[in-house]
């Protein structure tokens, strides 16, 4: 069985590899390898990212463990018979800990600090908010909403999970909702955060109406995927100070286009989709991969598999 990956292994993984794998071929290759297209035509297995359209090289492929938790980039490009797993769990430390700090920053006022800073002015009415006692409702209760909660938690914010299948309630969570009761707990929501997949079930999430629904002073966040937003609806709200701002990730179009309307507002911090960027990528991606192997070879359930109509 012939196995390429594209992450570079972590330090001691070639050991393991060794010893637990031995009958096993690895290749190691970058995504833009000019032998990337003939080594894909006889990977029995790929671990991490290739482009999209190397897919069709993928002659014997018989398992893609994707690098990444979101899987609409490849829905359709694989056949069914091709098992298909995510790389769930690898990124919720740190994209929690983004979400906090988008959070953070705009409460504290550290983006006008930022400002007023680059114009050496002293601007002492910045940062005069707190998060404590406030709501923050997660749309996309998963492994990272929750990873978000806990946190939020210990900063004494109360918070309301949604998700698309309402199940027991952790103890991270003073509510959990389905995503049809989304609009009832807005009005009471003083941050709001998307933490959903891409895909046509999840496009503009909030819209124009939900908008509208939320308090003036609420702050919206999404480090999901960037169709969850009507980014247009998104401008408009904070540019008549319907809205208090935003935090964003991700977005309708990456990269950000210059003309975008997002960049010139104010109270809104742009970071380019590297909530999930973390040195310790390599590790828990392969703490996964090498497990699902295992797996793999047994005839046993892969973790994270791909449910194909909702993309994750």
């Amino acid at each position: 069985m012939k196995i390429v990956y594209t992450p570079r292994l972590p330090e001691g993984a070639k050991a393991r590899v060794v010893e637990q794998f031995p009958e096993l071929e690895f290749v190691a290759l970058s995504t833009n390898a000019p032998e990337l297209m003939a080594e894909l035509e006889t990977a029995d297995v790929i671990a991490g990212g290739v482009p999209v359209e190397a897919l069709a090289a993928c002659k014997q492929l018989r398992w893609l463990q994707l690098g990444s938790a979101g899987a609409e980039a490849v829905l359709g490009k694989i056949p069914e018979t091709v098992r298909l797993t995510n790389a769930s769990g690898v990124f919720d430390l740190t994209m929690a800990e983004h979400a906090l700090a988008l959070i953070l920053a705009l409460t504290r006022g550290v983006d006008q600090m930022v400002e007023a800073k680059a114009t050496s002015t002293w601007n002492s009415r910045a940062g005069r908010g707190e998060v404590f006692g406030k709501t923050l409702t997660v749309v996309g209760f998963g492994k990272i909403g929750t990873a978000v909660a806990e946190r939020a938690k210990c900063f004494g914010m109360r918070v309301i999970g949604v998700r698309r299948r309402v199940a027991e309630k952790p103890a991270c969570a003073d509510e959990l909702i389905g995503i049809d009761d989304l609009d009832a707990v807005l009005p009471r929501t003083d941050h709001l955060l998307f933490v959903l997949p891409g895909g046509p079930h999840t496009r503009h999430v909030l819209d124009a109406r939900r908008l509208k629904l939320l308090p003036p002073h609420a702050m919206v966040y999404n480090i999901g995927r960037g169709n969850a937003i009507d980014e247009a609806a998104l401008a408009d709200a904070i540019l008549d100070a319907r809205l208090g701002g935003a935090g964003l990730d991700v977005f309708e179009s990456e990269p950000l286009p210059a003309a975008s309307p997002l960049w010139g507002l104010p109270n809104v911090i742009i970071s380019p989709h590297t909530a999930g960027r973390t040195s310790n990528y390599p590790a828990r991606f392969f703490e996964i991969f090498f497990d699902n192997l295992q797996r793999f070879q047994a005839g046993e359930p892969l973790r994270n598999e791909v449910d194909r109509y909702w993309g994750y």
